[in-house]
């Protein structure tokens, strides 16, 4: 006969150092906009009903690029119309669908009449003063990098013949360190990355590699139909190039998403933020469209 014995621990964790979250993207075409938050314990009570409570408001948010700068306003979604702040809702990855205003309120810092947007090859300077506390941060719009070729391919795995894989072909430039992050969507859903890569291993190649659909976190999980895209879809990839502290950033937060049981070693999330946690990151775009009609 075996016995097993268990003893019960008590971890007494401390608190995190209160600080300032940022989520803040600059995007070739498109102007910038700063989302500020405060951590919380990763233990803690986190009241659902009271999520407004962690954002930052009456900040001083500053863009600066090549001499010219631009104080963004604090903009609250429940004052925008509802086709701009569903506009706002989707660029968050957040569903409209699931987002009532009556119920929960987002304030971002963003100019609806811009003096910056995003350009290839230029750097961009953050700067943000909430109270007392400073924050600043630099990111750099990459040269774009383009899909050579999209196309789908029907599932012959299972019963249901009604799924289809999205493939694409990509060219690396010959020179190393270029770094992507690939996002999609699916008709009207929201973009959801999925995964962030650099060109160490196929630096200078062309590659044919599968593209995931993207879900939402807490998305109902379906394992015959994950990544998936069905007949009469439309799919929209986006092929975003990074630069390396932005790349760093999502790799080390997707690696920390993927459950590791309860002997994992925890995962210290790179951030390009100086004096505060978060992303603030430019993004060389490449969008393609592909309506998957079925064969």
């Amino acid at each position: 006969m075996f016995y097993a014995c268990s003893t019960e621990i008590d971890l007494n964790l401390p608190d995190p150092e209160p600080r300032i979250v940022v989520e803040g993207y600059i995007e070739n075409g498109r102007q910038p906009f700063v989302l500020l938050t405060r951590n919380a314990p990763y233990y803690g009570d986190l009241d659902l009903n009271d999520l407004d409570s962690y954002l930052v408001r009456n900040a001083v948010v500053k863009v600066k690029s090549e001499g010219v700068e631009e104080i963004l306003p604090e903009i609250c979604l429940s004052t925008l119309p509802p086709a701009l702040r569903e506009e706002l809702l989707i660029e968050l990855g957040v569903s409209p669908k699931n987002f009532d205003v009556n119920n929960f309120e987002i304030c971002v810092y963003i100019s609806l009449n811009p003096q910056i947007i995003g350009e290839t090859g230029k750097t961009y300077e953050l700067y943000v003063l909430a109270g007392d506390e400073e924050l600043t941060a630099s990111t750099h719009i990459p040269d774009l990098l383009t899909l050579d070729s999209l196309w789908y391919v029907k599932n012959t795995e299972g019963d249901n013949d009604s799924l289809y894989t999205v493939f694409m072909e990509y060219t690396d430039p010959d020179t190393i360190g270029n770094y992507i992050r690939y996002s999609s969507k699916r008709n009207s859903e929201p973009f959801y990355g999925v995964w962030a890569i650099d060109d160490r291993l196929i630096n200078g190649q062309t590659v044919v590699l599968p593209l995931r659909r993207g879900q939402g976190r807490f998305d109902e999980f379906d394992i015959e139909t994950f990544g998936y895209y069905f007949k009469g879809d439309t799919a929209i990839i986006r092929w975003a190039s990074i630069d390396k502290a932005h790349f760093d950033f999502w790799n080390t937060m997707e690696f920390e998403m993927v459950p590791s049981g309860p002997f994992g070693t925890p995962t210290e999330i790179m951030s390009n933020i100086n004096g505060g946690l978060g992303i603030w990151g430019g993004y060389a775009a490449y969008y393609d469209t592909l309506y998957i009609l079925g064969n």
